[in-house]
């Protein structure tokens, strides 16, 4: 249960224009976190709305189409009488205001222009809505009060005053503990009641007889055998005959237990003023404490809360006479124990004995009778007594009036000290906070800021209040911050931003910002908090450290860092791929893990002579790894030392890298330079060069070299134009160039009275990227002069060719023709022959030509019949 003041109040405002509402609906909201404003337009559409839903109190305009505000009054007192109901209105008069007030209006206020009129109108509804809370309140403790009282402690009595003897009902007996006892003297009737009272009680009835009249009164009654009583006593006269009073007839009421839970109540009531000033937790204990014991007369209890972790109820205050019964007391665990019990299912418990009890947490106690009282999420209330059956209903009843309070005065400590740290927690992060403090609106426009963020941003609050946050923030971060403001005005809790901002001078730096949103009762935002700093050079830093981090896992070198006790604290992946070692393995390991004992002495040595004072900055030597699996690996290792300070020597870091197959490419190619530097200085009847991109010649060698009077020593470092003449040199640069475009060139040069053939070839990197070119010069001078003097002979060949050709075929030419005459002459079997035969010189004639010009075979052989070629043979050779 929680005070009035911590609830929510509903409001239902009507009037007839919407702005006017809606601008009321605000300022009453701003004016209490707590009120929630709903608006209608009409009197018809606050009936619908109260006939399902019942506001706490309504605020109505008077001068409404259709439904004035007295009208909706009327309508709305019908079927809710005490509903609050507050005129707020613009007309102001004494008719309207008699009317409102006899219609059993609760409360009248006129419109006024200034912000006051919404602050005495929030006022208004507040006390209100309290008002009718507390008298709520009140009901239910007079219903309470009604249930502690005992129905039958009535009874009748009738004195006859010509007998002087009194005749008691069963009920008057029990009341006077007189059980057996159907008549008494009057005399001894009065003697019954307290000595101050006894004169009363005669006067009254001699008044009864003497007056006639009716009368009522309260006495004390001193029954003997137990405390003293308190009688409501009713005295009826009775006339029997005639105009004399002869008798008196009675009634007695003991309301002792009534007045003593009268006074009880009215105790209570001041402890609960008392609860209201309390200030903290344990002061409301040790009032509830007091009250229980002073008041309900619980004279042994005490008040347990539970701890933060809600596993234990505490005591934190107890009365001496509990302190005295059972001695410390112990705190209570909330899962098996009655206390425990009663604090988990919130409904109290009376407990004839709690020995009996199966969740009982100290079977060995004195007490036996209990009543517990829940407290909320607060704790337990108990109350003890060595009686068994101590307590009834009626202490119940009591207590769970007093418990109420209770719990009222803990939730209100419990917001207070909330509201508190909230406002310490603000004041702190505006006033001692070493971090910029922006406070922002609903829209999320600059309301507050404190020193250091004005020291940051360059602007004072006065200047920058009201300015939206696109102020202070770089242009391309707007669609980015523009999201982070669209979640906090959505309400979605907290948004951390790392951007851009702007100083007034213009500067551009790096502000890290953490951003809460604060939120009524019904989850709009009311505002955003927002802390800052800039960050700029922590970022450059990172940005930094990430960059080498990157680098260093880029790396296909392996990585290391070993601490100043020669352990590995660091390693890359490209380490753990070269030792085949996990991670969890090689940290904390030596390198003893991948060397061998003289390579560790090794590196021990070059870290010595970094540490030394004279030493270089970094080390690289050659050093044998043996891998978890697998062949040594050799590895190039450079080696440095950490940053340090004074004396103290923080570590070393170092890189891996494997050189094995460098070692062996470097082997090869220095076999390939043995072997190409032996060819080109054996390179017979030529010379080899190599030419870089700048056209000069890297190497040369060759027997040719020293024939033409040009050592290695004096070619190698220069160009072609230091070297030949001009014309040479200019062809030679020309086909270098091709070929370091790409292009072998085959050409043939003069020098010296010598030819030379010259190949080209372009020499390439394992990127694929020409850096040299190669060039062969062989001396072909001798095959020069045997080619030239070839061409002599085939000419004189062919001279002879043509000459034996012509010379032949014409006799041919006519013999043929001659046969052909004789074939038309006469008939012969030699006609035939004879054409053969000429067809045969003639074709030896054409091959002949052939082999003489081209000087090429004039069939492939291939083998053939010996008899054919005997018959052919035969056929063309005359036999006689």
């Amino acid at each position: 249960m929680t005070l009035v003041s911590e609830q929510q109040i509903q409001v239902l405002h009507v009037g007839d224009e919407p702005s006017l509402t809606d601008l009321t609906a605000t300022f009453l909201e701003r004016e209490d976190d707590k009120f929630t404003v709903e608006t209608a337009n009409s009197g018809n559409e606050v009936l619908e709305r109260v006939d399902s839903h019942l506001p706490d109190c309504i605020v109505s305009d008077y001068n409404m189409p259709g439904m004035d505000g007295l009208e909706l009054l009327q309508g709305v007192r019908e079927n809710n009488p005490d509903l609050p109901f507050i005129l707020f209105t613009g007309k102001g008069s004494e008719e309207v205001a008699s009317e409102a007030i006899s219609a059993d209006v609760t409360d009248y206020l006129q419109k006024g222009t200034g912000s006051e009129t919404y602050e005495l109108l929030t006022n208004r509804i507040r006390n209100a809505v309290n008002t009718r809370r507390e008298a709520e309140r009140a009901d239910r403790q007079e219903e309470l009060m009604r249930l502690t009282e005992f129905a039958g402690n009535t009874g009748g009595f009738e004195f006859d005053r010509e007998s002087g003897r009194v005749l008691l009902t069963v009920g008057a007996r029990r009341i006077i503990e007189r059980p057996n006892l159907t008549e008494i003297p009057v005399e001894e009737a009065i003697e019954l009641f307290h000595p101050d009272d006894r004169e009363e009680v005669q006067q009254a009835l001699e008044k009864g007889f003497e007056a006639g009249d009716k009368l009522r009164d309260t006495w004390r009654l001193h029954p003997g055998g137990s405390d003293e009583r308190l009688l409501d006593v009713t005295i009826t006269p009775v006339v029997e005959s005639g105009e004399q009073v002869t008798k008196l007839r009675g009634a007695v009421n003991d309301i002792t237990e009534k007045k003593t839970r009268e006074r009880q109540l009215t105790e209570l009531n001041r402890a609960t003023q008392a609860l209201l000033e309390a200030e903290t937790r344990q002061e409301v204990a040790d009032i509830g404490v007091e009250a229980a014991s002073d008041i309900l007369n619980f004279k042994a209890n005490a008040i347990h809360i539970s701890e933060a972790d809600d596993t234990q109820l505490v005591p934190v205050a107890q009365t001496d006479d509990l302190n005295s019964l059972i001695g410390n007391i112990q705190p209570l665990p909330v899962t098996d124990s009655i206390a425990g019990r009663v604090y988990r299912d919130g409904e109290p418990a009376v407990i004839a004995d709690v020995q009996q009890d199966s969740d009982s947490h100290n079977t060995g106690t004195d007490l036996a009778g209990h009543l517990y009282l829940p407290l909320a999420d607060h704790g337990v209330l108990i109350a003890g007594s060595e009686k068994r059956a101590a307590f009834d209903q009626q202490d119940t009843a009591l207590g769970e009036l007093l418990a109420g309070s209770l719990i009222a005065a803990l939730n209100r400590v419990e917001h207070e000290q909330t509201t508190r740290q909230r406002q310490q927690e603000l004041a702190l992060l505006f006033e001692e906070s070493p971090l910029g403090a922006v406070q922002w609106d609903n829209t999320f426009r600059f309301e507050r800021l404190n020193a250091r963020a004005e020291e940051i941003l360059g602007h004072g609050e006065q200047e920058i209040r009201g300015e939206p946050w696109k102020t202070i923030v770089a242009a391309d971060d707007h669609d980015k911050i523009g999201t982070v403001v669209e979640s906090l005005l959505n309400a979605n809790g907290g948004e951390h931003a790392l951007n851009r901002n702007v100083r007034k001078d213009g500067e551009v730096f790096t502000g890290e910002w953490h951003n809460r949103v604060v939120t009524n009762a019904e989850g709009d935002v009311q505002s955003v908090f927002s802390k800052f700093q800039d960050v700029t050079e922590r970022e450059n830093r990172k940005r930094g450290l990430e960059e080498y981090e990157t680098i260093i896992e880029a790396l296909t070198d392996a990585v290391y860092v070993i601490d100043e006790e020669g352990r590995f604290t660091y390693v890359n992946d490209e380490f753990v791929k070269l030792v085949g070692y996990d991670r969890e393995t090689i940290f904390g390991n030596t390198p003893s893990l991948i060397k061998d004992e003289e390579a560790v002495e090794q590196a021990e040595h070059q870290l010595g002579r970094l540490l030394s004072s004279d030493g270089p900055e970094t080390l690289t030597f050659e050093v044998t790894v043996y891998p978890r699996e697998g062949d040594p690996i050799v590895c190039e290792d450079q080696m440095g030392v950490l940053p340090y300070g004074g004396d103290q020597f923080n570590g070393s870091v170092g890189t891996l890298r494997d050189v094995t197959q460098r070692k062996k490419r470097e082997q090869e190619l220095q076999e390939l330079k043995n072997q190409y530097e032996t060819l080109a200085k054996n390179f017979p009847d030529g010379a080899v060069f190599l030419i870089n991109t700048d056209l000069e010649y890297v190497r040369a060698g060759g027997r040719e070299l020293g024939n033409i009077g040009l050592p290695p020593d004096d070619i190698e470092g220069r160009k072609s134009h230091d070297l030949f003449p001009e014309d040479i040199a200019n062809e030679l640069c020309h086909y270098y160039e091709e070929t370091l475009n790409g292009n072998a060139s085959t050409f043939g040069q003069e020098y010296g009275g010598r030819q030379y053939r010259i190949q080209t070839a372009p020499v390439r990197t394992n990127n694929n990227e020409i850096e040299y070119v190669m060039a062969v010069s062989q001396n072909v001078t001798e095959e020069v002069e045997n080619k030239r003097e070839l061409e002599r002979q085939n000419e004189r060949l062919e001279g002879f060719a043509s000459i034996f050709s012509h010379d032949l075929r014409n006799p041919i030419q006519v013999a043929i023709g001659r046969l052909e005459l004789i074939r038309e002459e006469c008939e012969s079997d030699h006609i035939e022959g004879v054409a053969q035969a000429l067809d045969r010189i003639g074709a030896l004639i054409e091959d002949l030509l052939t082999l003489a010009r081209e000087g090429e075979k004039i069939d492939e052989p291939e083998p053939v019949g010996l008899a054919d070629i005997a018959k052919d043979s035969w056929q063309t050779v005359g036999t006689g």
